[in-house]
């Protein structure tokens, strides 16, 4: 139910009460590396790999992901994990149910709670990039961070559900929404204030969003297909040519102008920046997530078929 990349590029797969399989060449299959346990958050950081399950046990690797050591975290015994956050220092940050987010900074041992100016912290993610954190609460709110999470501030995001969120590196936030129906607001000023930027993008709801390397923002639709603005959403492009699913579940760019397209009819691909698209072998299949790695290889997650490598 969790993937993760080590350093070495291979995959890591936590799932629900057989632990974690690592697999390192296609032809030899999946290794069974941690058995027994129920993975709810995986996140890596240099050849280190630090897993979480729901009850306050950590697992560290420092050999990605060939041999773990399981610990309790201290002050972890009461949480529900939901997120696991590797910063850029090493430092580690836990989301949980009902008790919001931890932080520790000695490899996992001892936790402390970072709550400071959350309202009802059921922290459902964290993310970051750079400098600034993002948690995103179940109850669609958003809060951040610029001081690695030892304080938090609310985004002023309308009284709406927050779907999906993302920051790009210029530091403006990005949000997806149910107000009910749906909605794509933009924060210039790190949320605290909001301004819809729908106009241009159809009136069907969204699916995902996902922000690129070089700043270009892409949405999905259910059934009007995929666009994409490289003005901070001001202006949106049609992304949606010929051969293109137009069901869009999920979008990943592991390369500037190589994009992939989950859809309900499986995976899509362009090597041109969106201005051709063509239909993958993966077919017929509704695909929920993507996980694109060097030298062209892709993972595709799907619901109720399995996991897929190309």
């Amino acid at each position: 139910q969790r993937l993760a990349v080590n350093s070495r590029g291979d995959l890591l797969a936590g799932t629900f009460n057989a632990g974690i399989f690592s697999l390192k060449d296609t032809s030899a299959g999946w290794e069974h590396t941690l058995k027994w346990r129920s993975i709810y958050a995986i996140s890596v950081y240099r050849n280190e790999v630090f897993a979480s399950d729901n009850g306050g046990f950590l697992f560290h690797s420092t050999c990605d992901g060939n041999t773990w050591e399981e610990f309790l975290g201290e002050n972890l015994s009461e949480t529900n994990t939901k997120s696991l956050l590797v910063e850029p220092q090493g430092h580690l940050l836990l989301g949980s149910e009902f008790f919001g987010v931890y932080r520790s900074t000695d490899g996992g041992r001892k936790w402390r709670q970072s709550n400071t100016g959350m309202i009802n912290p059921y922290v459902v993610t964290i993310s970051g990039v750079e400098e600034v954190l993002v948690a995103g609460l179940q109850t669609g709110s958003i809060f951040y961070s610029t001081n690695e999470g030892s304080s938090w501030f609310k985004a002023g995001l309308p009284k709406a559900n927050a779907m999906s969120v993302a920051v790009d590196a210029a530091g403006y936030f990005y949000a997806l929404v149910n107000k009910p129906g749906t909605d794509f607001l933009r924060s210039d000023d790190r949320g605290k204030t909001w301004s819809s930027l729908r106009q241009g993008l159809p009136t069907t709801s969204f699916s995902t969003l996902m922000v690129d390397g070089q700043g270009e923002i892409f949405v999905g639709t259910h059934g009007a297909g995929l666009y994409s603005s490289t003005k901070q959403g001001e202006v949106w492009i049609d992304r949606t040519k010929e051969y293109l699913d137009k069901r869009i579940t999920v979008v990943s760019s592991p390369t500037i102008g190589f994009l992939y397209a989950g859809t309900y009819g499986g995976v899509f691909r362009s090597t041109d920046s969106c201005e051709t698209w063509q239909p993958t072998t993966l077919r017929d299949m509704l695909v929920v997530s993507l996980l694109p790695l060097g030298a062209g290889e892709i993972y595709a997650g799907t619901k109720n078929d399995g996991m897929f490598f190309s």
